[in-house]
């Protein structure tokens, strides 16, 4: 039970026994914001309980509750439930109804949007659900809402509850009686009810060509015909003490009536009282405020503390002994003249049948009793720890064999006055002395000594011995059953030779081994497994155990089903249930189911097959901190349910809506989890870390239904979306195609960065090249210039020379000859002189030199300016 857990508040279950009593489940303390008191009850179409609670609406599905507060958190005190499921709920000042919208439950409020400013003042203390409409009142004003607007329709005085009566809907006005109204029409009084003038009228039903009326304080009345009569029962005049508060016809016809002072009271179609309960009895409080039958025929009993399940529709009655009369654990049973014998670990207990007093203990029978059984004489034998004694019908018990531990007894065929026994050191047999003696130890069967629990008949002459520890025998006898002539360990198809037991189903022996059961094959002398029977297919753990007739039991270790040949036809799986029960066959048509201080008594024939279960409930469904509630299975043949983008985690409620059985569930998410999980009680599941996508939720009950099924739908997150992923492979093209271009304008710049690479390597070794050419030249030049400058210098030496030569010439002459030749060595001198000015002549070579330097320079930089 875990919805919105709260540290401090949490739902306890307890199972309540009394005098041979239904079983009473008590819901005492609720979570959330929940008080004690349970004003009104309803069941929605999902078949979940809602109540109307002190302090707000309360949603129970059988393993999860749920809160809903008013407006303004006032105290609910009517509940009702329309068939799409809408919740209709009132309190102080407010009326109005949930629905469930886009998976929430969203609330309209019906009295805000009246004018009536006393609906502001009024408090709704009773809500009627009609056929085509839903009526609202307090105890002094109704409300009518038809679906489309809200009338207001004022009685002639104060109220009670109204009740709806075939197409009429009953108002007892407290002043005047009974008054009559239809939607769209007005009230009257209805003739011959004045003497309910003065008593507040409790409840209303269908009796007979009548009604039965109860009141408060006055008793119940019988109105037929115009005439109003006091009921003729002798409990009417305890009902007149305990203050009759509620009063409810149940669907078998037996009328239920909740008091103020004193429980619950059950009366059958005869009038008779069939069941009482109150805080003695089983119930948790005495006060009870509001009555409902649900659709598995069980009684809610909302009380002024806590929600009571009596859980009428299995036929089931309870019994555990006060802890002042503890019986023990019950091993066997029997009904033997009008009284109920009861054979426990601490001895023989024996009460009259249909007494409430406590159980007592026969003196010297204290200890272990395994077996209790009618012989055909008619006196009752019981197999003790200690040895074997009969009851006869007079006088008192007598113990007839010393032997320890009479196990089980089997009477001998076609011999009603000899008996076979197991017992702790083997096989004996019992035997009645003569017709009208007693009965008497004979003798041991055979030498053999061993703890033999269970014995069982097979083929003629044959007897099945189970070993108490170890091993199954079979034991072949003589015609008089007197003489064992063959013993053999039977070992063949037995996989597991421990804890072996022997069950007699009609004509057919099993045998369990280990978690397994075998079948006998007559025809083939062997043991075969067995998987199925009947058409039950076979858990591992599960036994058989025998009925009458034909019937059957099997017991899981969860739960005990009922079968009459192939047909189920109850299922019973409260805890108390589990563990190796014995099932005893009463003779006044009742099975007897041994448990730990008590018993169950299970009546046979007046059992009609169980209706079945309703299908299993997929509640509500928890993402990413957001709650989905799913629509009613009604509404909604194949529910689905879209997350929000980007939820990964989810966690799924479920329920079997069935409030007086245990149940367990296993799931799987199709398309993530393909495998089942184990079977458990919890009823949740939790996935984690889901991808988008589309999942199929399956939750299946042990109580063998189809799977429920939930379509969810994770949405991708933005980026995960398929027009993103469209846009992105564009992108991603675009980007491709964009890097090719880059690759390519990469590949060409690089290109070209190599091509002028090279034509810049191929400029400078031409510049090289012609640097170095140009410096062959210069230094070619060079020497040519230093030739010549040499060539003009040897020149002028050898024209100085001349000169000096003519000079001399010119001197020698004009000695030898007395006179000069002047103008012809003048001439001559003078054209020595003019080649001889060295000034100038150099002049005009630096200058010469220079151009041509400063030429050639100008001419390197503008060709090679890097230089």
């Amino acid at each position: 039970m875990r919805l919105f857990l709260l540290v401090l508040a949490s739902l306890l279950t307890a199972a309540v026994f009394a005098q041979e009593i239904p079983l009473v489940v008590s819901h005492t303390y609720y979570p959330f914001l929940a008080q004690n008191q349970d004003w009104a009850l309803a069941q929605a179409p999902d078949h979940s309980i809602w109540m109307a609670n002190s302090g707000g609406v309360l949603r129970f599905d059988g393993e999860h509750w749920e809160g809903l507060p008013l407006p303004n958190r006032q105290m609910v005190r009517a509940i009702g439930v329309d068939g799409m499921g809408r919740v209709f709920a009132g309190g102080y000042g407010e009326f109005g109804y949930w629905e469930l919208e886009g998976h929430q439950w969203v609330y309209h409020s019906l009295s805000q949007s009246l004018e009536d400013e006393r609906a502001q003042r009024e408090e709704i203390w009773h809500i009627l659900m009609l056929p085509n409409g839903v009526l609202f009142q307090s105890f002094s004003v109704l409300y009518y809402y038809d679906y489309e607007r809200v009338t207001v329709v004022m009685p002639p005085g104060p109220i009670m509850f109204a009740h709806a009566m075939e197409e009429d809907v009953l108002i007892p006005v407290i002043e005047e009686g009974l008054y009559r109204w239809r939607p769209g029409g007005e009230m009257a009084a209805v003739p011959g009810t004045n003497l309910l003038a003065g008593k507040r009228t409790a409840g209303i039903i269908q009796w007979g060509q009548g009604w039965l009326i109860a009141t408060e304080s006055s008793g119940c009345w019988i109105y037929e015909r115009g005439h109003l009569t006091r009921w003729s029962n002798p409990y009417n005049e305890l009902l007149k003490s305990t203050q009759v508060n509620r009063l409810l016809r149940l669907q078998d016809g037996r009328l239920a009536v909740g008091t103020i002072l004193d429980g619950l009271f059950l009366f059958g179609l005869d009038g008779q009282l069939e069941l009482h309960l109150n805080e003695v009895r089983g119930l948790q409080d005495n006060t009870v405020l509001s009555l409902l039958e649900d659709h598995e025929h069980n009684l809610w009993v909302g009380l002024n503390r806590g929600a009571d399940l009596v859980a009428l529709g299995d036929g089931l009655r309870y019994y555990e002994a006060p802890r002042d009369h503890s019986l023990g654990s019950v091993y066997t049973a029997t009904l033997w003249r009008d009284t109920l014998y009861l054979g426990t670990n601490r001895g023989l207990f024996r009460r009259r049948w249909g007494s409430e007093e406590p159980f007592e203990l026969l003196p010297g029978t204290q200890g272990q009793v395994w077996e209790l059984k009618v012989l055909p004489d008619g006196q009752l034998l019981c197999g003790h720890n200690n040895g074997t004694f009969v009851l006869p019908p007079r006088g008192a018990l007598r113990w007839v064999s010393e032997i320890t531990g009479g196990w089980q007894t089997l009477t001998v065929p076609g011999r009603p006055d000899r008996l076979l026994q197991s017992t702790y050191t083997g096989l004996i047999s019992l035997e009645k002395t003569e017709p009208g003696g007693h009965w008497a130890f004979r003798e041991r069967l055979g030498d053999w000594v061993a703890p033999i629990e269970q014995i069982a008949y097979g083929d003629e002459g044959i007897l099945w011995a189970a070993h108490a520890s170890r091993g199954l025998y079979r034991l072949a006898f003589g015609p008089d059953w007197q003489t064992v002539l063959r013993r053999e360990e039977w070992t063949q198809g037995i996989p597991d030779p421990f804890d072996m037991e022997l069950i007699r189903l009609a004509d057919t022996l099993l045998v369990k081994s280990g978690d397994g059961y075998l079948c006998w094959q007559d025809e083939e002398q062997r043991f075969t497994p067995l998987t199925n029977w009947r058409g039950r297919a076979l858990v591992p753990g599960a036994r058989f155990l025998p009925g009458v007739d034909g019937q059957w039991f099997l017991l899981s270790p969860h739960s005990l089903s009922w079968f009459r040949q192939e047909e189920r036809v109850l299922r019973i799986a409260p805890a108390m249930l589990s563990g190796n029960r014995p099932i005893v066959p009463l003779d006044n048509g009742y099975y007897l189911i041994c448990l730990h201080n008590g018993y169950v008594l299970l009546p046979i024939a007046d059992q009609r097959a169980q209706e079945p279960p309703v299908p299993l409930l997929l509640d509500r469904v928890i993402s990413g901190g957001a709650t989905y509630r799913l629509a009613q299975p009604a509404l909604e043949d194949e529910p689905s349910l879209t997350l929000a983008a980007g939820r990964t985690d989810l966690q799924a409620f479920f329920s079997q809506p069935s409030f007086a059985q245990s149940c367990r569930y296993r799931y799987r998410l199709l398309g993530w989890q393909e495998q089942w999980s184990a079977w458990s009680e919890k009823a949740d599941a939790n996935f984690l870390r889901i991808p988008h996508g589309t999942y199929v939720l399956e939750v299946e009950s042990d109580w063998g239904l189809a799977p429920a099924r939930l379509l969810i739908t994770v949405p991708p997150r933005w980026y995960q979306r398929d027009w993103l992923k469209v846009v992105g492979l564009f992108g991603l093209g675009l980007l491709l195609w964009g890097g090719v271009r880059l690759h390519r304008w990469r590949l060409a710049q690089q290109e070209r960065r190599l091509i002028l690479e090279r034509e810049r390597k191929l400029q400078q070794e031409r510049i090289r090249l012609r640097n170095e050419q140009l410096q062959a030249d210069v230094l070619r030049k060079s020497k040519e210039l230093a030739n010549s400058t040499f060539n003009l210098v040897q020149k002028n030496e050898i024209l100085r020379q001349l000169r000096g030569e003519i000079d001399q010439l010119k001197q020698e002459a004009s000695v030898n000859t007395g006179r000069s030749r002047t103008p012809n060595f003048q001439k001559l001198k003078n054209l020595i002189d003019r080649h001889l000015k060295v000034d100038e002549d150099w002049q005009v070579f630096e200058s010469h030199f220079s151009d041509v330097h400063d030429a050639f320079f100008r001419s390197l930089k503008h060709d090679h300016p890097q230089l």
